[in-house]
């Protein structure tokens, strides 16, 4: 669930709620969270993110997070865009990361495909094992229904 106000100078404020649930996973473990995110989006592509989350990978602690991204339009079809990430998980054992991404975007008219490498730092590796870190190709299809 989001909402987008436009500013004076062609960029807009964004907030987001969103719900990630996990159906499949064992009855002991409850990684589902909620994420509140507030975005300022700069009308030359830059852009800062502030969010927070419940219940971060099931420890029943809020978490929070800063990101920087910058989106350039390659052509009217193809973005290029990049980002890096902080997320301070309220561990006081100081068990943060950091993260990035860079990927390029493709518009099909209502249909967006983006092909994005995405990586963490080693703080990352301590909280989740190497299996769930690292560097790792992911795609995004996004459909714009509005």
């Amino acid at each position: 669930l989001g909402w987008q106000v436009p500013t004076d100078r062609g960029g807009s404020w964004t907030t987001t709620l969103s719900h990630y649930s996990y159906p499949e996973q064992p009855s002991y473990l409850d990684y589902d969270y909620n994420e509140l995110t507030v975005a300022w989006h700069t009308g030359n592509g830059f852009s800062a993110t502030l969010g927070a989350n419940d219940n971060f990978y099931n420890w029943e602690r809020d978490s929070r997070f800063v990101e920087t991204a910058y989106e350039l339009a390659v052509n009217e079809q193809l973005l290029f865009n990049a980002g890096l990430g902080y997320h301070d998980t309220g561990d006081p054992l100081g068990r943060n990361y950091r993260y990035w991404h860079l990927g390029l975007a493709r518009m099909f008219d209502r249909i967006t495909v983006d092909l994005s490498l995405v990586g963490t730092d080693d703080n990352a590796e301590r909280i989740f094992d190497d299996r769930a870190t690292g560097r790792r190709w992911v795609l995004n299809v996004v459909l714009n229904l509005f």
